[in-house]
């Protein structure tokens, strides 16, 4: 039997595992000499006593060959494998490394490196087989001859697992080898880590000439195509060899997240679910959030059920709209599988905040830190710029954008109004979810009979002794 809220019996066993993440890894590109040795030095200069090893799904196999590598060249330390983390992999697991009192966490795997507040983070990255010679290849082809505008400088971004390649020891030979290339006349090459802080004279929002993107047509590259401008964006896939020009805003893209916006303009209940509980500044932001609502007379409740899933967020029935505070790389807000809206951080941002009306951005963000103040798209909130009415996009019907005081449609919760004719009304803000019930654990002493005790099953499933 299946239904919206469960799988069917049969679901476990006809799940088709995807192996192709994990076939491309091997013990090398996860662990070799170089990562033992620094990782080694940096558990035993600081004496930590207790050390998580945090390894990603699609490199758990390897996770027990390095525990044996730590343990015997760092006596006397404790190590723990994480595994199946709360949020993401690339997340690091301050919660899970808390149960064990670890004081510090090697993390493996891709990365977001948002800033841990609780515990120091050694980072291991992933390196994978990058040809040189191929890449520069594809650059010395590269047709700028149609290019949006002038170009003088070419950006070039490496993801996580191939920045071995412009490492201390190899940059400056990378960039001498497209330095010396015919298309670099007049033009200046900036090679750059992703994830990782953007140098460049440019600001934030200033246009640049031509971004090239190292890796794969993943969140990594959705994240940095939609948060700089560029006038040309390129691709290069190390596994295909290729270089191809994309964009990774298609307009599609932008009329779906757009709807989004105006469904979360016009919701009256807005869940805040909290999908990370280490990542710096993020109680800022939902403070932020629950102040622009509040004003718009808006209800919030923040939500935390670890792994997000739609069947959790379908017991929230009242919820009109959620927002998703946690990672940037964490695209879970993308999926169509859920019953009600889901917006990002920056959209929740542009629905609520009045300063953003009438007004497109010219880029978009997926870390929340960008709408906080000294963020690159902090827009202050002023009360008195909310519009008393608005019309839905969506539905057509008239939205009142500030709360009428003489309903108490601002009042915090419990809290007393009074109405038009003078009489008194209680609001229920905050008991929306007190008569919830949830049947199955109630313990029902004196009222069910005690079981008789019989004897169970022995054996493995698949061949029960006295089935």
């Amino acid at each position: 039997m299946a239904s919206a809220f469960s799988s069917s019996d049969t679901a476990a066993l006809e799940r088709e595992v995807d192996t192709n993440s994990a076939a491309k890894w091997n013990l090398e590109n996860v662990w070799d000499d170089s990562q033992k040795s620094v990782c080694i030095e940096w558990v035993n200069k600081n004496k930590f006593a207790k050390v998580c090893l945090q390894f990603p799904d699609d490199q758990l196999t390897f996770s027990t060959r390095v525990l044996e590598e730590l343990k015997s060249d760092c006596p006397g330390v404790q190590f723990f494998i994480l595994a199946d983390t709360s949020y993401g992999s690339c997340c690091v697991d301050e919660i899970a490394a808390a149960h064990v009192q670890a004081d510090s966490v090697v993390h493996f795997g891709n990365a977001c490196q948002s800033k841990v507040t609780r515990l120091p983070v050694f980072y291991v990255f992933p390196h994978l087989e990058f040809d040189c010679d191929n890449f520069v290849n594809c650059i010395s082809n590269l047709n700028l001859a149609n290019s949006n505008g002038s170009c003088h400088t070419i950006d070039v971004f490496f993801e996580l697992s191939y920045q071995h390649v412009i490492d201390d020891a190899h940059k400056n030979v990378m960039l001498e080898r497209l330095q010396a290339l015919p298309i670099a006349s007049g033009r200046t090459f900036v090679l750059q880590k992703y994830p990782g802080n953007i140098s460049s004279d440019q600001s934030a929002n200033e246009n640049r000439d031509v971004c090239i993107f190292v890796g794969h047509d993943d969140q990594t590259f959705f994240n940095i195509g939609m948060s700089l401008k560029a006038s040309d964006w390129f691709l290069y896939d190390p596994e295909q060899k290729t270089l191809l020009k994309t964009d990774p805003m298609t307009t599609q893209w932008v009329r779906r997240r757009y709807f989004y916006i105006s469904k979360c303009k016009e919701a009256q209940t807005i869940g805040l679910i909290v999908a990370t509980l280490t990542a710096d500044g993020y109680l800022d932001v939902v403070k932020r959030i629950q102040e622009m609502a509040r004003a718009r007379g808006k209800r919030t409740y923040i939500i935390s059920v670890g792994r997000i899933n739609p069947a959790k967020l379908a017991n929230f029935m009242e919820i009109d709209c959620f927002v998703l505070i946690g990672c940037p790389f964490n695209n879970i807000y993308t999926s169509r599988d859920f019953y009600k809206p889901m917006v990002s951080v920056f959209e929740a941002e542009l629905a609520l905040n009045p300063a953003w009306n009438n007004k497109l951005p010219e880029t978009y963000s997926l870390d929340f830190k960008d709408v906080l103040p000294e963020g690159k798209q902090y827009h202050e909130f002023n009360l008195a710029d909310i519009e008393e009415n608005d019309v839905s996009l969506v539905s057509g019907n008239l939205m009142r954008g500030r709360p009428d005081m003489s309903i108490g449609g601002e009042m915090t919760n419990g809290a007393i109004a009074e109405r038009k004719n003078y009489q008194l009304m209680e609001t229920n803000g905050g008991t929306v979810f007190e008569d919830r019930s949830w049947r199955g654990l109630e313990q029902n002493l004196g009222r069910t009979e005690p079981a008789k005790i019989t004897k169970g099953l022995s054996g493995i499933p698949t061949n029960y002794t006295h089935d």
